[in-house]
């Protein structure tokens, strides 16, 4: 799998290029319905991020401008292979306050990012009794200090986020619970897997996480402009396991 995460602002004077010319059909209709500039920008760096990336996976040379993806409403992008080497090739994209990040693979990916927030502290207790497993809840409320939870809740939710984005069903909130990390509570019948990491950017930090499936992920991680990575992917694996079979 290859995993590229970049900032709108060092993406823009690429992306911005005529962007008319390189969008397709469906995305321009998307970009029309978008109000407000940051979005705008959002969403055209995030197209061109997009091509940038299926470009470095396949080896394609020719200009990232040649793809076409589409872009269905509430489901992830779908490449068109358009004569060039992205038959069955899956993407997936997150985007946290200006940061961006996407997935590409040979199977369905879901990849979830997440800034912190500085001086925005969760209610962990509360937020983990509506999203959490039990043993989750336990773990949390286990670790030394409110920063540590802070961070682990986050991680927790990027780990759990991707999941439901690699099965395609969106965020089930009523599911969340049902669906339990195992590297704070080890359990048997993982049913997906998937690797984290956690990186800064901008002088705040971020997690990211991604799943793909049952096996181990061996993750590529290109990381553009300003973006740092503070502990690799390969050193954070972790499975999810369904608790009640639901999910």
């Amino acid at each position: 799998m290859d995993l590229t995460v970049a900032c709108v602002d060092a993406l823009w004077p690429l992306a911005s290029q005529a962007p008319q010319a390189w969008l397709s059909p469906s995305e321009t209709r998307r970009l029309e319905r978008i109000r407000g500039p940051g979005r705008y920008r959002e969403f055209v760096a995030s197209r061109c991020l997009m091509r940038m990336l299926l470009s470095a996976h396949t080896g394609f040379e020719r200009g990232w401008q040649s793809w076409v993806l589409e872009a269905p409403d509430n489901a992830s992008p779908v490449v068109h292979a358009c004569g060039l080497d992205g038959a069955g090739l899956h993407l997936n994209l997150s985007h946290s306050q200006g940061l961006l990040a996407c997935a590409v693979f040979h199977l369905p990916v879901g990849v979830d990012l997440e800034v912190r927030r500085a001086a925005r502290l969760r209610d962990v207790a509360g937020l983990s009794e509506l999203v959490c497993s039990v043993q989750e809840q336990s773990w949390l409320a286990g670790l030394p200090d409110e920063g540590a939870r802070q961070s682990a809740f986050l991680q927790l939710w990027t780990r759990k986020e991707a999941y439901f984005k690699w099965q395609g069903t969106g965020l089930d909130l009523s599911l969340l619970p049902a669906v339990c990390s195992q590297t704070p509570c080890p359990l048997q019948s993982a049913i997906a897997a998937g690797t984290s990491l956690a990186g800064e950017w901008g002088g705040r930090g971020f997690d990211l996480s991604v799943c793909a499936g049952a096996s181990p992920i061996e993750v590529r991680i290109r990381l553009l402009e300003g973006v740092a990575c503070l502990a690799p992917a390969h050193s954070s694996p972790w499975a999810l396991t369904a608790l009640s079979g639901r999910a």
